[in-house]
């Protein structure tokens, strides 16, 4: 696509989202000549928290104490936390291309190195989403 080059600076998380998993079936690889700077990595991954914090207290706040809406507002946030995980692991020059559970295990781990504490919150244990 003729548009991917041009977008590296408007979409980049979606950008590594795109790099971290494909693979070329067949012809050229059209995300070969991308190149994605950690400054535009950064803006957008600055906006993306503050607009899924805003998100997710719209949510707490509509959910009346309702397990099942706060529950659908959090799972409909774990896209974007995704993007945003990917996009801090890529900053600190971490594996970036993993997913699922080892891309959480990474960003728990990047979240240690930095002394905090949200590898405490286990979403996926025994009683999470």
């Amino acid at each position: 696509p003729t548009f991917l080059p041009t977008s590296s600076d408007t979409y980049p998380l979606e950008i590594l989202g795109m790099m971290a998993g494909y693979r070329v079936l067949e012809g050229e690889d059209p995300l070969a000549p991308l190149h994605v700077e950690k400054e535009h990595v950064r803006l957008q991954v600055e906006c993306e928290v503050k607009s899924k914090t805003l998100w997710l207290r719209r949510g707490y706040m509509e959910s009346n104490g309702k397990h099942q809406k706060l529950r659908d507002s959090l799972v409909g946030a774990l896209p974007a936390i995704d993007a945003i995980l990917r996009g801090l692991l890529f900053l600190k020059d971490k594996e970036w291309t993993c997913s699922g559970q080892a891309l959480h295990r990474a960003g728990e781990a990047l979240d240690a190195s930095a002394g905090g504490s949200c590898s405490a919150i286990n979403v996926w244990g025994p009683r999470g989403l």
